[in-house]
């Protein structure tokens, strides 16, 4: 680019499998209100459930007390995961000092972000997981960092003791920026929307 500047462009991508997963084993029935879950509570009293939560999960579960609520999980390295970026760094460095500044533009989507034990990390139809690939919980779509150094000319044709101490003294520092906007992710209608 010109004396003492560099560019460089670049794509990384990275195709992930065999991604360990955590889902329940029993897919619980989907409400809405125009197809409601009716359930009889411990207490005898029907309920009515017009929404699908997490909280709710185990009132519309197809099968009462087996159920990754209920402590049982199905543990599977079958999830997989899709990272694309564009890359690209200019660089400066000159007798007095040193200037960076990359930027990256990518995405990444899997269909899980964790293997935790404690919680499922499938969404929406646990029966399949395709139905949970979207946007990863640590998707960072734009990051740019920027280094940089410089020698301080104060003391650099002291003598003695000050060019000594304080002769070789430089400024610098890397500073970062990332943003991660919350994207729509697309899954089946009947499902869900995955929101993380």
């Amino acid at each position: 680019m010109g004396k003492n500047w560099i560019l460089e462009l670049g794509y990384v991508g990275n195709h992930s499998i065999h991604l360990r997963e955590t889902r329940t084993n029993v897919q619980a029935r989907l409400a809405t209100p125009a197809n409601p879950v009716v359930v009889t509570g411990t207490d005898g009293v029907t309920y009515t459930i017009t929404q699908s939560t997490t909280s709710n999960g185990v009132a519309r579960s197809n099968l009462q007390g087996v159920n990754g609520y209920g402590g049982m999980q199905l543990f599977a390295n079958d999830a997989y995961s899709h990272y694309h970026s564009f890359q690209t760094t200019v660089s400066r460095r000159w007798g007095a000092g040193y200037f960076q500044a990359a930027y990256t533009f990518s995405k990444t989507l899997d269909a899980t972000s964790t293997g935790n034990t404690a919680f499922n990390t499938a969404w929406n139809d646990e029966s399949d997981i395709r139905n949970s690939y979207g946007l990863s919980d640590f998707d960072r779509p734009h990051r740019l960092t920027v280094s940089y150094r410089y020698d301080l000319p104060f003391f650099s044709k002291a003598a003695g003791f000050a060019h000594q101490a304080l002769g070789t003294t430089e400024s610098g520092g890397t500073t970062r920026f990332f943003a991660a906007p919350q994207r729509p992710i697309s899954v089946p209608s009947n499902y869900p929307r995955r929101t993380r």
